[in-house]
């Protein structure tokens, strides 16, 4: 059996196996092909701008560098207080420094104070981020 799997491993074809006459029992083993279903990794378009409304919060915070490692580069994080605390001035640092570690890629972030609850703000809010690039709108069914 052992001269069957490294035969196996050298050949271009895995759609039957047959040990050799020299082994004491023949089998012969029938593999099908398999479909595997498989999810793609979600990626963000790097020309589109993104809007995050509450993107100043922690998970807003959170999302954006999750978008940011899959290619997003244009993010607006809405607040209706502006940047506040150490933590969200941290994390701005953090976008600011991946275009120095990273060749090419510099991320380019908004923040917003526009108030997207009312019609009327989130038509400004979504002008505003028009204005930096297409927006992009991610949609899962």
């Amino acid at each position: 059996m052992t001269t069957c799997c490294r035969s196996l491993r050298h050949s271009k074809s895995v759609s039957s196996l047959v040990t050799r006459d020299e082994e004491r029992d023949k089998v012969t083993l029938n593999v099908n092909p398999m479909t595997v279903e498989a999810t793609t990794r979600t990626w963000f378009h790097p020309s589109k701008v993104y809007i995050i409304t509450g993107g100043l919060g922690g998970f807003g915070l959170e999302l954006s560098y999750w978008m940011v490692l899959r290619g997003a580069k244009k993010l607006v994080l809405t607040s209706r207080t502006g940047v506040r605390s150490a933590y969200q001035q941290l994390y701005l640092k953090r976008f600011r420094k991946f275009g120095k570690l990273i060749e090419d890629y510099k991320i380019d972030i908004t923040v917003s104070t526009v108030n997207a609850t009312t019609e009327e703000g989130a038509h400004k809010l979504i002008d505003e981020a028009s204005g930096i690039a297409p927006v992009g709108v991610e949609s899962r069914d």
